[in-house]
């Protein structure tokens, strides 16, 4: 085989078909200005394993207020699927009901709400760290002021929601016509599943950092800078909060089953239900065709919501 029928049948291959898409989906990210990571890497935290996620992508905006600044980051997360030959078969959600609303309610990590709900995992640190009860009973009371002032989520105003979805479906095939793939086998389950994963263990592993940051305490002699330092560790945590905008760029024909018949489909949400029709989570399936104007629509989406409350953008450093 000489080096021009290698090159061809490299080209040719599935391997390289999937990281130049990959390569693709970021680089129109960096051009719309998010900043853009391809084939990243994260610790499962169900399995402790470490495993790749094929883009994600944040941009970051900032407000100040009466209890500081605020910052919020949006995090797209991005698997990138070919399954040539294959049709994706969707029916709209139904009896979404009062819980539409989750339909543009982005997955969110804002410490605040796992603190308040798990506060004795920070008081046994502090605990284990010798500090006396005055002080763990006086940080208490100081986390929740910092956490909630005035009665709301401090980072509240920056908690945007996602753009609506002119259609919403909650039930697939995969299917070459000739043989469906069962739910295990589906690729667009699992790459469902990748993105869970990489939320969740996001979540776990900003968690664990608030612990460890929080037992650095140990270390200064007086009790007074003990909580100062303590109180100054909650504020910058709880002064953040991250969106998470789950995404599957798919290269197959999407249809979906519309009064017996077929509508081709450029992007839709998938909201997954539980078996009381509750949605768990939800996430955007677009064509690879499509992912270009999604992708531009998405982030003039995002750009004018945070224009809306007076956010301004923080641009990374160069």
């Amino acid at each position: 085989m000489n080096d021009y029928d290698l090159e061809s049948k490299l080209i040719a291959s599935d391997s390289y078909n999937s990281i130049y898409t990959e390569e693709q989906v970021c680089g129109l990210l960096v051009k719309q200005g998010w900043s853009a990571t391809h084939s990243g890497y994260y610790k499962d935290f169900s399995t402790g394993k470490w495993r790749e996620v094929d883009v994600c992508a944040h941009r970051m905006w900032k407000k100040s207020d009466e209890s500081g600044e605020n910052k919020a980051i949006v995090q797209l997360v991005l698997q990138c699927k070919s399954i040539k030959g294959y049709h994706i078969l969707f029916t709209p959600a139904s009896n979404l009901g009062t819980w539409r609303w989750a339909l543009t309610k982005l997955d969110h990590d804002w410490v605040g709400h796992r603190a308040s709900a798990n506060w004795r995992d920070i008081a046994r640190n502090l605990e284990e760290m010798k500090l006396n009860r005055e002080i763990i009973t006086s940080a208490t009371k100081r986390f929740q002021g910092i956490a909630y002032p005035d009665g709301f989520v401090k980072p509240y105003d920056l908690m945007v929601k996602a753009q609506r979805a002119r259609v919403v479906t909650s039930a697939f095939r995969e299917t070459n016509i000739g043989s469906t793939k069962d739910l295990e086998n589906s690729v667009l389950w699992r790459a469902s599943l990748d993105i869970a994963s990489v939320i969740e263990s996001e979540k776990e592993e900003r968690w664990g950092r608030l612990i460890k940051d929080t037992r650095l305490a140990s270390v200064i002699e007086t009790s007074e800078d003990i909580e100062e330092f303590v109180c100054n560790n909650f504020y910058n945590y709880l002064s953040l909060v991250r969106l998470f905008h789950p995404i599957i760029v798919l290269d197959a024909h999407m249809w979906l089953i519309k009064d017996q018949k077929l509508e081709a489909l450029q992007w839709c949400r998938f909201a997954q239900h539980n078996v009381l029709g509750d949605t768990r989570r939800w996430f955007d399936i677009v064509s690879q065709q499509y992912y270009p104007t999604y992708i531009s629509r998405l982030t003039k989406h995002y750009e004018n919501e945070f224009k809306k409350v007076d956010a301004e953008e923080r641009k990374p450093r160069t």
